[in-house]
């Protein structure tokens, strides 16, 4: 579920509908979703740097990396500008099936991290948390968006319990699109 909003919202950026030129309101402290920002001591905004001094990264594809640290596997999103956007932890449980009261202990965990989330259907289904902003288009048109949300839930991988998170904020990598694309828009402007 996680993975197809991902890629979804990924579709927007690329089909130019939601461009590095989206804007969110500018606050002191951005809005955050979730009281912590990371998700094993990886943060949002970390540099590629950072995240190398402490595991090997293969790339992926496009923006996305991959590594693993103490038995989890990561993939990040990471902006133009080398900071995290996104990440994508998966950590194996071992072969059982979770119940009410797997799902009640992991659910204290994440909330005691994370905060009070939106909705809760583990063990079945996500726990997910949100941040709606509204957002200008490169149009000027003002809708509202998720510019940050977290979910997790529980899979089963070759008979196997695994834990999936996945966190995203959209702001830091229309930050660097933006920081990145004014050089290059003021040159256009002085030519016109």
């Amino acid at each position: 579920m996680a993975l197809r909003t991902i890629i979804s919202a990924i579709a927007l950026l690329l089909a130019g509908q939601l461009q590095s030129s989206a804007q969110v309101p500018t606050a002191p402290t951005p809005v955050s979703a979730t009281k912590a920002r990371d998700i094993g001591g990886y943060e949002l905004g970390m540099a590629i740097g950072e995240v190398r001094r402490r595991m090997t990264l293969a790339h992926i594809a496009g923006e996305t990396f991959a590594g693993t640290d103490s038995d989890i596997s990561y993939e990040f999103g990471f902006s133009p500008r080398g900071r995290i956007f996104r990440i994508h932890s998966v950590q194996k449980l071992g072969a059982f099936h979770p119940d009410a009261s797997f799902a009640r202990t992991l659910s204290n965990k994440l909330t005691a991290k994370y905060g009070a989330p939106i909705s809760n259907a583990l063990p079945g289904g996500p726990i997910s948390w949100e941040t709606i902003e509204t957002v200008q288009y490169p149009s000027g048109q003002k809708l509202p968006y998720r510019t940050m949300w977290m979910n997790a839930v529980l899979s089963d991988a070759d008979g196997e319990t695994t834990l999936d998170i996945t966190v995203l904020d959209f702001r830091i990598l229309w930050a660097d699109q933006a920081a990145d694309n004014s050089a290059p828009r003021q040159t256009a402007k002085e030519r016109i």
